[in-house]
């Protein structure tokens, strides 16, 4: 069986290369969805261009209720890609592994729930949801839409493309309606301008 299974995986790849979404190279490996010379030209936020507080484009006075936050990727290049196609396929293992390597670079405890930011009225069906069960599952830690099970819990409220900081602040506001311990956010792409 095993056999049959290499042989059908060898004639896939024959048949359908896998190709770098981003420059169309061919990848080193049919899962990979980057080629490693893309994958480096990915471009993490440089935190000194950064407000100290809230990580948008400029130093700024209105985040102190967005603090603690974090935005991990500017709006361009290769993470495109690589948004474009989770929000294709709504597989996040990719962004949520690079997810939990920027949480491992702050000094925040680990998060005990992860949040998802969706405003549906159909959440479990929104791409979002799936990225936010890849990144708890990676974390070994729960998922959960607002509810009465964050009291006294480490929240990370997670979004996909932050837009302007104030849709953070108004879910920060409606989470501390449940009591948690604390609320930290994330923007996996900073859009501010």
């Amino acid at each position: 069986m095993k056999i049959l299974s290499t042989v059908s995986d060898n004639l896939i790849r024959f048949f359908y290369p896998a190709y770098c979404l981003h420059c169309d190279e061919r990848v080193e490996k049919a899962h990979h969805l980057l080629c490693s010379s893309c994958f480096q030209q990915l471009e993490w936020i440089d935190r000194s261009q950064r407000c100290p507080r809230c990580w948008g484009p400029k130093k700024c006075s209105r985040c102190l209720p967005l603090h603690p936050h974090r935005s991990l990727f500017e709006p361009c290049g290769p993470i495109l890609d690589l948004h474009r196609e989770f929000l294709k396929t709504k597989r996040g293992k990719t962004l949520a592994s690079l997810m939990v390597f920027a949480l491992s670079k702050t000094s925040w405890p680990f998060p005990e729930v992860i949040v998802p930011l969706i405003e549906s009225p159909f959440p479990k069906q929104e791409p979002l949801y799936y990225l936010g069960k890849e990144f708890a599952s990676l974390l070994s830690c729960s998922l959960s839409l607002p509810n009465s099970t964050l009291q006294d819990k480490k929240v990370l409220l997670i979004t996909d493309i932050l837009w302007k900081a104030e849709e953070l602040i108004k879910e920060k506001q409606r989470l501390a309606d449940f009591f948690p311990e604390k609320i930290f956010t994330f923007a996996l792409i900073d859009q501010r301008s």
